[in-house]
């Protein structure tokens, strides 16, 4: 799982990803000073000559950088260490641990024991060390999988452990730092990428058909509990059932590495967790719909057939017309990315097959054949043309969207309009790590 860490070095970077999708090439790079102050001897035992809290006090400094080559399997690594108090003993990383913890397991050594050290021939005080190996190797002593130690290292669980005589539990250390991931697109991150967009399109339509079930029945007056209340359950447990596919898919698909040692998770396209992708989903519904018809639904706005038959049939066809349009919104931007991973095709302005989130945010709005203007357009869509028309004839439109609060049919499809592509396009930046300027895209100040 990629980490807030990899995500903010990912745009930092603006990496682009070059070559076809068969090739595996890649690099990872850690890099990192060393310093007694990420020490925390104290917290592993036996606490061996450690200040309370757990540094060593030791004016010393150092450097390390690690680099993994995803196609030669080679981890390389520099360390350097300047004006240690005690003689280098030995140069392990340890792991897997977050920054507070010290820990015995090692995921690779550079020095294994003093004798090595020794036999290198390296100034024991101050001094630099370059070599590499083949990382299956490297990292088997760890009693762990290649991938598995690569995995610790890409969440930057682990430390590079600088031990000197005086200092056996370590004297200076350097805390994992990510700073550079530049991997290929491959057919498993592919993959990765069209399962989450189809499991963003499940969990909006599971929620978005709780929503309109809600509203039939509140209409019917068969609505049992409030609706709020109504919208905010899960009957039958169905969108749950689409959240936890979400979560399925993302821990076979995405998580970890693939057999070539790359990360499964894209360098773009998708957002860091499951939970992230399904927030993105339940949460486009609820906002939209709330948008539209206001902050309560249990404000008295909503009709029913037995007090206004003719305010209820607009409400309900208003909802049914803003959820095929965000639908729509969705399943296109899916067919884009799909196409334009895969280097089929892409929208104007973009590189086939995409090469960076740039060319992904393209894709939202994208709307080749004009299915998302027919069904969304303020002027020229079937809510503006079709459903206000003939359903809300004689609705007091701004008493029926509170939302919206405006009193024409064509102010209150463009308000429609515009707030669906705002959640559309809020949601398809959560669930896909973009950046997209949403209220440029909608055209309206986004809530």
């Amino acid at each position: 799982m990629r980490t807030p860490a990899i995500t903010a070095i990912i745009a930092a970077l603006a990496l682009s990803v070059l070559g076809s999708t068969t090739t595996h090439a890649g690099t990872y790079v850690w890099d990192m000073d060393a310093t007694e102050d990420q020490v925390n001897n104290c917290s592993m035992p036996p606490a061996v000559s450690c200040a309370g809290d757990g540094s060593t006090d030791s004016a010393a400094t150092g450097h390390a950088t690690l680099t993994y080559d995803t196609d030669t399997g080679v981890m390389s690594y520099t360390v350097d260490w300047a004006n240690l108090e005690a003689l280098l003993s030995a140069i392990h990383i340890h792991g897997p641990a977050s920054p507070a913890q010290s820990v015995m397991p090692h995921l690779f050594n550079i020095f294994t024991v003093e004798a090595d050290v020794i036999a290198s021939g390296v100034n024991r005080t101050t001094d630099t060390f370059s070599d590499g190996a083949d990382f299956t190797t490297l990292s088997a002593t760890s009693g762990l999988s290649r991938n598995a130690v690569l995995e610790h290292m890409l969440e930057d669980q682990g430390y590079v452990n600088i031990h000197s005589l005086d200092f056996p539990a370590g004297e200076i250390r350097a805390n994992l730092i990510l700073t550079l991931v530049d991997v290929p697109i491959t057919s498993t991150s592919e993959r990765c990428n069209n399962k989450l967009s189809r499991d963003l399109a499940r969990v909006t339509s599971k929620q978005g058909r709780q929503i309109d079930k809600c509203l039939r029945d509140h209409a019917k007056g068969k609505l049992a509990a409030t609706l709020e209340a109504c919208i905010a359950s899960d009957p039958g447990s169905k969108i749950a059932t689409a959240r936890g596919k979400t979560i399925l898919d993302f821990d076979k698909h995405c998580d970890g590495v693939d057999n070539d040692g790359v990360i499964k998770l894209p360098v773009f396209g998708a957002a860091d967790d499951p939970v992230t992708i399904n927030s993105a989903g339940v949460d486009k519904e609820l906002s939209l719909i709330h948008t539209i018809f206001g902050a309560n639904l249990d404000g008295g706005q909503m009709a029913t057939n037995a007090g206004d038959p003719d305010t209820a049939g607009c409400q309900l066809a208003v909802n049914k017309a803003v959820r095929k349009c965000q639908d729509t919104y969705v399943k296109w931007f899916g067919k884009c990315k799909k196409r334009g991973l895969k280097g089929n095709s892409g929208p104007v302005g973009a590189d086939v097959p995409f090469d960076d989130a740039a060319d992904l945010e393209l894709c939202v709005g994208d709307d080749p054949l004009l299915k998302i203007e027919r069904f969304c357009d303020d002027t020229a869509g079937r809510i503006a043309t079709q459903v206000l028309p003939r359903k809300c004839v004689g609705v007091d439109l701004a008493a029926s969207f509170p939302g919206c609060g405006v009193g024409t049919e064509a102010a209150l499809a463009t308000c429609l309009d515009d707030a669906t592509a705002c959640h559309v396009c809020t949601a398809l930046n959560a669930a896909n790590d973009l950046s997209v300027d949403c209220d440029a895209f909608a055209g309206a100040a986004c809530p």
